[in-house]
């Protein structure tokens, strides 16, 4: 008698444990991860350039050279004018 309810009642208790496990146990996407985005350049209709930038702020802005144009990331089909910044390593 206790074999019948005992074995149903381990194979459930072993099912409910991997499943737990498998997820319990799985590590989580960082929030915010940092991610490149090329920056656009207002001065030629919002054309792409080959400087990749952060939208991590930080005090250096994202710029086409040192002391150049300030690059932005695009806030609709036509216009570029989220600020971007320096990716920092």
């Amino acid at each position: 008698m206790n074999t019948k309810v005992l074995r149903p009642a381990l194979s459930f208790s072993a099912i409910a444990f991997a499943v737990f496990a498998a997820f319990a146990f799985s590590t989580a996407p960082e929030k915010g991860k940092l991610i490149d985005v090329w920056g656009h350049n207002p001065l030629e209709d919002c054309d792409v350039t080959t400087v990749k930038c952060s939208n991590i702020q930080n005090p250096n802005v994202c710029r086409v050279t040192a002391g150049g144009q300030q690059l932005f990331d695009m806030s609709s089909p036509t216009q570029c004018n989220v600020e971007l910044y320096r990716k920092i390593n």
